[in-house]
């Protein structure tokens, strides 16, 4: 669609505890203290490149 923006998003999973299981797109967290979830989002009119919105999530 012109015009349409793109949009992306990554979440990665910080957690203290022992029992976390990803699976497809769900992640199942039991057994644990506490949970983060930290999420960036990009949205565009270009193509968004995920796995560098990945990587940039996983270095912070």
């Amino acid at each position: 669609m012109p015009g349409a923006a793109e949009f992306v998003g990554v979440t990665r999973v910080v957690v203290t505890g022992d029992r976390v299981t990803v699976e497809e797109d769900a992640a199942r967290v039991e057994a644990t203290n506490c949970v983060v979830l930290l999420t960036r989002m990009d949205g565009s009119s270009t193509p968004v490149d995920a796995k560098a919105l990945s990587e940039a999530l996983l270095a912070e």
